[in-house]
């Protein structure tokens, strides 16, 4: 036979929350309710919301080697880097599925390496990959 608390708890639990029915669990491991709790978690599926997220994903660091032809400039050479580097973060990035949608792509980069050399300039640029996303919120609802 529950108790009044528990049956009061077991009552006002919401309908379809997975997590109030293991906090129930975890309160009362022991209860009457036990078996009913598990049934209704044995239910338990995924509902996609109409909610997206905005939110950074931050990739590992990535690196823009000198390439083969030489700028007349460092500004050439590096503004090169830069969009090589754009490029490849665009590429990482993009891809949409159902739990996230691409917005756009940056670069947070590290100080570039330009050197001049007898034929122009030449660089190598560190720098880290940041997506700019949209992620779906997933809510699990038990029976």
């Amino acid at each position: 036979m529950p108790s009044d608390v528990q049956r009061e708890t077991y009552e006002t639990l919401p309908k379809g929350d997975c997590n109030a029915l293991d906090d129930y669990r975890k309160r009362f491991p022991k209860s009457p309710f036990d078996e009913k709790i598990q049934r209704r978690m044995l239910f338990k599926r995924e509902i996609f919301s109409d909610n997206w997220t905005a939110r950074a994903e931050r990739r590992a660091p990535r690196y823009v080697s000198a390439q083969m032809t030489a700028f007349d400039s460092e500004k050439a050479a590096i503004d090169d880097a830069r969009s090589h580097a754009m490029a490849s973060a665009k590429r990482e990035c993009s891809g949409d599925n159902d739990l996230r949608r691409f917005v756009s792509a940056t670069i947070d980069e590290a100080v570039p390496a330009c050197r001049a050399n007898t034929v122009g300039h030449i660089y190598a640029l560190h720098y880290e990959v940041i997506c700019m996303v949209q992620t779906r919120e997933i809510t699990d609802v038990c029976g």
